[in-house]
C-alpha cells in the first residue's frame, strides 16, 4: 500500500473515534435487572455499561454508574438494602455509559477511583471538559484497598477497548469486574481514538484468563439477552477468539487486495455472526476498519 493511500485510509478510519454517540444509542434499550452473585456483591444493569455492586453492613462498593437516569434507579435500588454513603466508586474506563451517572453518584460517595487515562479520555472526549465529573483519585498501574470482609484491587494491563481499561477483583468473594474488555457476545466498540488495539487486547485476554480460575464470576460490560453479562472465564477467550476471528478476517482481505471500504461491507465476521445486533448494524464495519488501519500501520 502506497503512503498515500495510506494517509487516505488512516483519515477514514479515524474519523472512527467519533462513533461514541451511535454506541450511546445503540446501548439505550434494555431493561431492569438487579442481580446478585452472591449473597452481598452482583450487578445492575438498565442501560449502557453493566454496574457493579458489594452492599455489606460494613461497606458500599460501586463499579461504574451508566446514565443519570439509571444512576438514580441504581441508588434507589441501593437505598433498599444500605443507606451508608458508598465508600468507593470506581470507574472501568472513560465511556459516557459508564461514567455520566457520576455526576449523581460520586456526590453520594465518600471516594472515586479510577486510572489516570481513564480521567483523561474523559475530559478530552468532553464538549465541556471542565464540567465533567470526573473520579477525585487515580492510579496508573495498581490499587488496593482492604474492606472489612474484602480485599480489592484494580489493575491495569494495558492498551486494550481503550487504552484505559481496568479490571477490579473482589478477591474474597472472587468476583472480577472487567468493564468492556468483554463484550459477551456482543459487538464491541474499539475505541482507537483513545488508544485501543487489537491485538494487545488479545493478550489482556489471555493474562486475564490465566491470573483467574473457574471459580471466578465475571461481569461484563455488555451482552447480548441470550448470554447476559456475567460468566465464568471461558468467556474472556470465546471474546479472544472473536477479535482474533476480526484480525484473520481483515487480514486476507488486505492480502486480497480490498480497500477499506470494502472490507466495511461485510455486516458479520465469518464464523461469528451471532456477534451482531439490528439495532446497531455498524458496528462490525466499523470495527472491521479499525483493524484494518491497526493491521496496515503495522506493516507499513
Amino acid at each position: 500500500m502506497n503512503r498515500r493511500s495510506f494517509l487516505k485510509n488512516s483519515a477514514a478510519v479515524t474519523a472512527l473515534s467519533c462513533l461514541a454517540p451511535s454506541f450511546l444509542k445503540a446501548a439505550e434499550k434494555s431493561s431492569f435487572e438487579w442481580k446478585r452473585l452472591g449473597d452481598d456483591i452482583g450487578y445492575f444493569k438498565l442501560s449502557g455499561g453493566t454496574m457493579g455492586w458489594m452492599i455489606t453492613a460494613d461497606a458500599f462498593v460501586v463499579i461504574d454508574s451508566q446514565f443519570p437516569k439509571n444512576a438514580t434507579q441504581f441508588l434507589s435500588k441501593a437505598r433498599k438494602e444500605t443507606s451508608r454513603k458508598i465508600d468507593f466508586l470506581i470507574n472501568t474506563h472513560h465511556h459516557g455509559d459508564h461514567t455520566k451517572g457520576n455526576k449523581i453518584l460520586i456526590p453520594e460517595s465518600v471516594n472515586s477511583i479510577a486510572h489516570e487515562k481513564c480521567v483523561l479520555w474523559q475530559r478530552k472526549a468532553s464538549k465541556k471538559p471542565e464540567a465533567e465529573v470526573v473520579a477525585a483519585a487515580t492510579f496508573s498501574d495498581e490499587w488496593r484497598q482492604d474492606i472489612p470482609g474484602e480485599k480489592m484491587t484494580a489493575k491495569y494491563y494495558g492498551e486494550a477497548h481503550t487504552s484505559g481499561d481496568i479490571v477490579i477483583h473482589f478477591q474474597n468473594r472472587n468476583v472480577a469486574h472487567v468493564g468492556d474488555l468483554v463484550f459477551n457476545h456482543h459487538p464491541p466498540y474499539i475505541d482507537r481514538g483513545a488508544g485501543a488495539n487489537i491485538s494487545k487486547w488479545i493478550q489482556v485476554l489471555e493474562k486475564l484468563h490465566s491470573e483467574f480460575n473457574d471459580e471466578t464470576e465475571f461481569i461484563f460490560g455488555h451482552g447480548l439477552p441470550h448470554v447476559g453479562v456475567a460468566g465464568k472465564r471461558v468467556r474472556l477467550l470465546e471474546m479472544r477468539d472473536f477479535l482474533s476471528g476480526i484480525l484473520d478476517f481483515t487480514s486476507k482481505e488486505i492480502k486480497a487486495g480490498a480497500s477499506i471500504d470494502e472490507v466495511k461491507q461485510t455486516l458479520k465476521v465469518p464464523g461469528f455472526e451471532d456477534y451482531f445486533m439490528d439495532s446497531w448494524s455498524t458496528a462490525i464495519p466499523n470495527a472491521l476498519a479499525v483493524a484494518y488501519q491497526e493491521l496496515t500501520e503495522a506493516n507499513s
